[in-house]
C-alpha cells in the first residue's frame, strides 16, 4: 500500500470519526490536478459540480 493511499485512509477514517461527534457528512478534498483527481476517484470521491473540489460521503 503507497504512502498516498495510507494517508487517505488515515483521513476517511478520521473523518468518520468525527462525522459521528460533529454531524459531518462528507470529506471534501481539493485536487492540484487530474492525476490527483483521478486518485481520489479510485476511492470514490467525485467532482463537486462547479468547483475544482471532490466529495466523498460519509454517510
Amino acid at each position: 500500500m503507497s504512502l498516498g493511499v495510507q494517508l487517505l485512509r488515515d483521513a476517511i477514517l478520521n473523518s468518520l470519526k468525527v462525522s459521528e461527534l460533529a454531524g459531518a457528512r462528507a470529506l471534501v478534498v481539493d485536487p492540484t490536478g487530474e492525476t490527483a483527481s483521478a486518485f481520489y476517484r479510485r476511492f470514490g470521491f467525485f467532482d463537486l459540480p462547479g468547483t475544482t473540489r471532490m466529495v466523498l460521503r460519509l454517510i
